[in-house]
């Protein structure tokens, strides 16, 4: 993971030197073009509120769906500059990928603000879903113009009002809705929409994930030693799974999940929690909790057990 960190804050060091070489940032829009590149960075996931919109909550009168983005620096040498491979899955199934572009951020000519451009495959299913080609061609991509975003910062945060074209992929808003308001923090990517009438429509509030790295051991006898370990899995803080499958003839499968509980109201304290689900069983069979900030999770179960620990990010 150090690695990987290093590499993303070599692309988006160089991003801004080649936007410096073609167009001159003054020293506060250098600033916020590097917060906004390392804000925008990463895995966001609304899976807390569709579990406390599911829990009354957080009641809204079009509830919002699970929606999980990945934006990942690329080098793409049709697209100089800094550029985001950006991958969107919708619902509870990570291999279920809804869309991916290429999205290219530029400052905008008033010195101030940013600009996102939108630029879509022509044949998506030809991408590979780790990382797009480096040298697609500039053919084989379509520029949304009418998609594009204006960001500018505003305290701790950026927003944007919106494209000005409809039927945009980013926010991807609902059926019929407008006038879309974006929200983009150190932990936060926020889409929120307006229906025809003027009314807040669908929310998605999504939050940045930590990923982490287990352990996972799962007892196949009686004996001291009836145990199968798998080491190295990873998921993320953001209602990520993993599933353990056994050997033998009679295998056994139990997967961990991982929750960054922030409570929408009430008394309660939030929490990072560890759950531990058994295959064919919709409910935890148990889980363990501690402070938010920890670094570690683990739980011991008398059939299963294991830890959790942050990765370097």
């Amino acid at each position: 993971m150090p690695v990987l960190r290093t590499l993303a804050g070599l692309a988006i060091l160089l991003a801004i030197t080649g936007m410096a070489a073609a167009q001159a940032l003054n020293p506060v829009q250098a600033k916020d073009m590097r917060l906004f590149q390392e804000w925008l960075s990463g895995r966001f996931d609304n899976q807390e509120q569709v579990y406390f919109q599911a829990q009354e909550k957080m009641k809204a009168a079009r509830p919002a769906l699970r929606r999980h983005l990945i934006l990942t620096p690329a080098t793409i040498t049709a697209l100089p500059g800094s550029v985001f491979y950006v991958q969107r899955h919708d619902g509870n199934d990570p291999s279920d990928l809804g869309w991916r572009a290429l999205l290219r951020l530029a400052p905008a000519p008033d010195g101030v603000a940013i600009v996102m451009e939108l630029h879509e495959f022509r044949q998506p299913s030809a991408v590979a879903d780790d990382h797009p080609l480096t040298t697609i061609p500039a053919a084989d991509l379509i520029q949304r113009s009418d998609c594009a975003l204006i960001w500018h910062r505003q305290g701790e945060q950026f927003t944007s009002p919106g494209p000005k074209g409809a039927d945009c992929p980013l926010p991807a808003l609902g059926k019929g809705e407008t006038g879309p308001a974006l929200l983009l923090s150190p932990w936060d990517f926020w889409m929120v929409g307006t229906d025809q009438t003027g009314k807040p429509g669908i929310s998605h509030r999504l939050r940045k994930a930590r990923t982490f790295t287990c352990w996972m051991a799962i007892r196949t006898g009686d004996g001291p030693r009836d145990w199968q370990m798998r080491r190295n899995l990873t998921l993320h803080d953001q209602g990520g799974m993993v599933w353990f499958q056994t050997d033998g003839t009679e295998p056994r499968e139990f997967g961990f999940k991982i929750r960054n509980i922030v409570w929408p109201s009430g008394p309660q304290e939030d929490s990072l929690a560890l759950y531990v689900h058994e295959r064919g069983n919709d409910r935890a069979i148990s889980y363990a909790w501690v402070d938010p900030e920890a670094k570690r999770i683990g739980i011991n179960l008398r059939q299963v057990q294991g830890s959790c620990t942050l990765a370097d990010q």
